[in-house]
C-alpha cells in the first residue's frame, strides 16, 4: 500500500482525534503501554469496569507481540486509540511474523487444564472481555483491533 493510501485509511479508521504511540516490542515496556491506555481512557472518561477489560485484553495482546512477533529486541509495536460512534477503539500493529490469533480455535474451557490442547486462551480471554475483535495483515503488518462499547 503506498504512504497515501496508508494515510487515507488511517484518517478513514482513526480521523484526528486518534492518540498513537510507539513501543520497543519488548516485554519490559509492558508497564508504560498499559500506563498509556490508562491514562488515555482516564481523558476520555471511560468507565472503571470497561478500563479494566481493556487493560486485560490489552496486556495480553503486547505480551504476545513482545513475545513472538519479532526475534528478540528487534520490532516495535504501534497502539492507536480513539473514540468512534459510542466506541472505545484500540489498535495494535507490528510488522512482526504474520499470525492471526483469531484462526486459533477457542479452548474448550469445560475441560480442565490439563485436558486442554495448550494455546488460544489468552485470545479467547480478550474475545470475551471485549465487545469486537479484528485482525488483518495489511502492507506487511498484523493489525489487531479491539473495541468496546461505551
Amino acid at each position: 500500500m503506498t504512504n497515501l493510501l496508508q494515510k487515507i485509511y488511517e484518517l478513514l479508521h482513526f480521523g484526528h482525534s486518534s492518540n498513537e504511540r510507539v513501543f520497543a516490542a519488548d516485554i519490559k515496556y509492558i508497564d508504560a503501554v498499559l500506563s498509556y491506555l490508562e491514562e488515555d481512557m482516564a481523558q476520555k472518561n471511560i468507565a472503571t469496569e470497561k478500563r479494566a477489560n481493556i487493560i486485560v485484553a490489552a496486556e495480553e495482546i503486547f505480551s504476545n507481540i513482545a513475545q513472538y512477533a519479532y526475534p528478540p529486541g528487534s520490532g516495535i509495536a504501534r497502539i492507536k486509540t480513539q473514540i468512534k460512534n459510542d466506541t472505545y477503539i484500540v489498535q495494535f500493529s507490528d510488522k512482526g511474523t504474520a499470525y492471526n490469533p483469531l484462526d486459533k480455535t477457542d479452548p474448550d474451557v469445560t475441560k480442565s487444564a490439563e485436558e486442554r490442547n495448550i494455546g488460544g486462551l489468552g485470545i479467547f480471554l480478550v474475545k470475551k472481555m471485549t465487545d469486537n475483535v479484528t485482525y488483518q495483515h495489511m502492507d506487511g503488518q498484523n493489525i489487531l483491533t479491539i473495541s468496546i462499547n461505551l
